[in-house]
């Protein structure tokens, strides 16, 4: 099978298999694709080594915190401490689409 990102959903790298990542057409599918993404006698992936977001969460627009706000009181008990916590993250006036 050919490597094309369009046709997959789930993307798993692990460092057992260097150099190696395994999609699948669905998430938790058990049907799974294993490609090799690295130079063969070369075990340097061709992936990124830094995190795309290193502060650990996805900038928010304001717009989407507003709206949060406005359903809190509509948010179960035992989910509220989360949604805080969404709340209290640095947002982004615009974040690129």
């Amino acid at each position: 099978m050919q490597f094309s990102i369009s046709t997959f959903m789930q993307f798993t790298y692990e460092a057992q298999l260097p150099g190696c990542i395994v999609a699948r057409n669905f998430i938790d599918s058990m049907i799974t694709h294993t490609f090799q993404l690295s130079q063969p006698g070369n075990p340097v992936p061709v992936l990124a080594t830094s995190l795309a977001y290193p502060a650990g969460y996805v900038p928010m627009k304001l717009a989407t915190l507003s709206d949060i706000k406005k359903l809190f009181r509509y948010i179960p008990e035992e989910y509220k401490e989360f949604y805080q916590e969404v709340c209290d993250l640095p947002v982004r006036e615009q974040v690129e689409d």
